[in-house]
């Protein structure tokens, strides 16, 4: 389990595996309002204003090198949380400016979001709320996403201030197992929903798993068009090497640098989970 060094962990940013990195990045970048912080050989770093971090990594994948998922993908849903009120509706109205198809937007007590998919086809959500947390879509009232942009002032945003990812569902074969490794792994307390919070701290991040069946949802992370891997920003080298020493004692695989500087292990839909130190 993961001990207390290990509880100032940050949620970092996940990565999809795409075929089209040039559409991804003008739908993230300008649909969206995600910047490109800087490219390096098949990937591409999208972040925020107030942060030099990465949110999120698209990795190009040729068709020659990867394939259309078969069946369900491993990545339900992922959800991007908008810090400013004024950002969310500003993006709101970029996605009514280029009439982009949209699943439903929602309200749910005073947070506000917007269910949608990206150009691959990725579902993910928008999303802002007064104190920050993640809300999700039980008990929300859907409404016309016009109706959003009479909600506040909207001002031209090129780049959100601060946004971050803090929630994602997982379509996996077998929940109860999934479970079992997010429990022992992170210490993880699952509801009835099956969705608990894996990483604490000022920016946490809450998974959640839905049953579901496909060739593609185990294993085949690096050929196939889905989420391939997630990265946790650990607070020091010490808190890698008491996780690597936790594992050890666990008989578990992964790996780890000479220097506590990465760590580096797989889930059982075989995506990667990745604590590094910056």
């Amino acid at each position: 389990m993961l001990q207390s060094k290990l509880s100032d962990s940050l949620f970092k940013n996940i990565a999809i595996r795409v075929s089209d990195r040039e559409k991804m990045l003008d739908f993230y970048r300008n649909t969206l309002s995600f910047r490109a912080l800087w490219e390096e050989n098949a990937l591409v770093f999208l972040g925020v204003k107030e942060s030099k971090q990465p949110k999120l990594v698209l990795e190009q994948s040729p068709a020659h090198r990867a394939r259309a998922v078969k069946g369900t993908p491993k990545l339900a849903v992922f959800q991007i949380q908008i810090a400013k009120k004024e950002e969310f509706l500003a993006s709101a109205k970029h996605l009514v400016d280029r009439q982009v198809p949209i699943d439903y937007a929602w309200k749910n007590q005073e947070a506000l979001g917007i269910n949608l998919k990206d150009v691959e086809g990725n579902a993910l959500s928008i999303a802002w709320s007064k104190d920050g947390r993640h809300v999700g879509t039980k008990g929300a009232q859907k409404i016309q996403l016009a109706d959003l942009l009479n909600l506040g002032d909207i001002g031209p945003v090129q780049t959100w201030t601060q946004a971050d990812i803090n929630y994602m569902c997982l379509n996996v074969p077998d929940v109860e197992a999934a479970k079992s490794f997010y429990q022992t792994t992170f210490h993880a307390v699952f509801d009835e929903e099956n969705q608990a919070q894996l990483i604490h701290g000022k920016r946490p991040f809450t998974l959640a798993l839905a049953y579901a069946q496909g060739a593609d949802l185990v294993g085949n992370v690096d050929k196939i068009w889905d989420l391939e891997f997630m990265e946790v920003l650990a607070p020091s080298k010490e808190a890698v090497a008491e996780l690597a020493e936790n594992f050890r004692a666990e008989n578990r695989d992964f790996y780890v640098d000479k220097g506590n500087r990465i760590l580096t292990f797989k889930d059982l839909s075989g995506i990667e989970w990745w604590y590094t130190i910056k």
